[in-house]
């Protein structure tokens, strides 16, 4: 039950700092072109406010922020080892020692591009539009929580290398 409770406390802190980032990209003015930039310009101050509110400790690959990107090659090797029965026995340790696997901020970073790019692409912004708008803002929100959800639910229990186990 805690588990839960901690996973979706950090969705809703990354909801929280999405939501902020739509009144920025959201601004009519911008084209489709410049909201992809911009998305990418938000993304490493976005992951890094995740990881250091969120107290976020996953991603064993990495002690600190800056290597959860240079360190990268070593977490794609981990993920080439889930469904091993080594890496089985190693996810069951932790279960014991009460260690619990969230969504890092390398994946809520990945979700974010994903999310803010599809709806740039999907529902461009100009007065007016849906998108401009307050609900709009929250309907996108609500998208980006439910995917970082289900990243920390884990739905796919390890199965086809999934990002948590």
């Amino acid at each position: 039950q805690w588990r839960r409770l901690l996973r979706n406390a950090q969705s809703l802190l990354a909801a929280c700092l999405y939501m902020v980032s739509t009144w920025i990209r959201n601004e009519p003015n911008h084209t489709v072109l410049g909201q992809f930039l911009l998305s990418l310009l938000l993304v490493p101050p976005v992951t890094l406010a995740y990881h250091l509110l969120s107290q976020n400790r996953a991603g064993g690959y990495y002690d600190g922020y800056v290597e959860m990107f240079v360190q990268l090659p070593q977490h794609v090797r981990d993920i080439m080892k889930r469904g091993s029965p080594q890496y089985k026995a190693e996810i069951e340790h932790e279960h014991e020692d009460g260690i619990v696997r969230t969504v890092n901020g390398l994946e809520t970073g990945v979700l974010f591009v994903l999310v803010s790019w599809l709806s740039a692409l999907l529902m461009p912004v100009s007065p007016g539009n849906a998108r401009s708008d307050f609900s709009g803002c929250c309907v996108e929100t609500f998208v980006f929580f439910c995917l970082h959800r289900i990243c920390g639910g884990n739905i796919f229990s390890g199965q086809c290398y999934g990002l948590l186990q």
